[in-house]
């Protein structure tokens, strides 16, 4: 019989089996009490691992599961965010707030990254590439994001992996920061 328990990282073991959140109801504000109540039911039947997005109900998905963190642990949140695109910097906030982790999706902005002028010239500054400066950005901007771009080639994964390693000054962190200003 296969196991019914999967360990990530060295201490949280969550069941096999969890629930996808996507099609909770949220459209409706009576759909609410019906949402939370099909999330705390997981629970108590011994679901440990939901997963949401913020795609699912525009947010509405999320706020219910935070209400299934009354009576759960939350291990760490999945958004869309990087340089040019911090809609959830909210969400950001109250994770950092409560020490979960937020896994930034879509790190590097769709197209060049280096096609904005202020990456582009930060990355020659640091002699480094574009790409790594918008994943360097999110790991200076607070401690509980943690990064996770793809790639299906070797070479964008050592360059990507290489990013860690660059030092963002408090003043290229500001000229970075003031990107989103402009977006």
């Amino acid at each position: 019989m296969p196991s019914t328990t999967f360990r990530i990282g060295q201490d949280l073991t969550v069941g096999r089996l969890g629930l996808g959140a996507m099609h909770l109801p949220t459209e409706r504000p009576g759909d609410r009490p019906s949402a939370v109540a099909v999330a705390r039911r997981a629970v108590e039947l011994g679901i440990t691992l939901i997963d949401t997005a913020h795609l699912y109900g525009a947010g509405a998905n999320e706020e219910v599961l935070a209400e299934a963190r009354e009576i759960v642990d939350i291990a760490s949140v999945q958004n869309r965010y990087n340089l040019t695109d911090r809609e959830h910097e909210p969400v950001l906030a109250a994770c950092e707030a409560a020490d979960i982790a937020f896994l930034p999706w879509r790190t590097v902005p769709w197209g060049k990254a280096g096609d904005r002028a202020e990456v582009a010239a930060v990355a020659a500054e640091l002699d480094a590439t574009p790409t790594q400066v918008c994943l360097a950005w999110p790991l200076a901007r607070s401690p509980v994001v943690l990064p996770i771009p793809g790639t299906s080639s070797i070479a964008h994964l050592e360059e990507n992996t290489a990013a860690a390693d660059l030092a963002l000054t408090p003043e290229l962190r500001g000229r970075l920061d003031g990107i989103a200003a402009s977006a």
